[in-house]
């Protein structure tokens, strides 16, 4: 779960240096919503 959402549909993978933000949408697919550098604050 990402703690900046208030939704268990939202999760973070961390990969190097990059944070990916992406959203659960069934069993068998995902929507990436974000990718970033992890030094780099998430803005909403």
């Amino acid at each position: 779960m990402v703690p900046e959402f208030e939704s268990l549909n939202i999760r973070e993978l961390i990969e190097g240096n990059y944070c990916i933000v992406y959203f659960l949408k069934s069993n068998k697919s995902v929507v990436i919503l974000r990718i970033h550098h992890a030094s780099r604050l998430l803005k909403l």
